[in-house]
């Protein structure tokens, strides 16, 4: 918790309808991402969440982010996965970002590159999983 102050604001760099992102970076120099879910007293929630653990956990793409671990806390209200960092932002940054509207565009062929390769990873997701994967939140 200290690479991250006890998950200070400073440190947010996305959210989304299922928690915080934040970033964090250790002593030893290595980044990640790391996601709190509020937990709440909820049977269905809980089991949400080792079901979630369970499937990304197991899965391993190069266009997917990996999970690097995972932190069940009752008494701190809330859960955390660690994921590796996406230096350079997700698809979403790169498509929607300040900047891209201020004249800056990408090119077609890179906009088509990140099509081919999102495309990749959510087709690994539909069609090489065991049961198959239906993701509801693309970024």
């Amino acid at each position: 918790m200290e690479a991250t102050n006890n998950l200070c604001d400073e440190f947010i760099i996305g959210s989304g309808g299922s928690g915080t992102i934040y970033r964090a970076k250790f002593v030893m120099g290595e980044v990640v991402a790391i996601k709190r879910i509020w937990w709440k007293d909820d049977v269905f929630l809980d089991k949400s969440f080792a079901r979630e653990v369970n499937t990304i956990g197991r899965i391993k793409h190069r266009r997917l982010v990996k999970l690097l671990g995972y932190c069940c806390n009752k008494m701190a209200g809330s859960n955390l996965l660690i994921y590796e960092y996406m230096e350079n932002g997700s698809v979403y940054d790169w498509l929607h970002r300040e900047q891209w509207r201020m004249g800056e565009t990408l090119d077609w062929d890179t906009r088509l590159n990140l099509a081919v390769e999102l495309a990749q990873g959510v087709e690994y997701l539909h069609n090489d999983c065991v049961p198959m994967i239906i993701h509801r939140d693309i970024k």
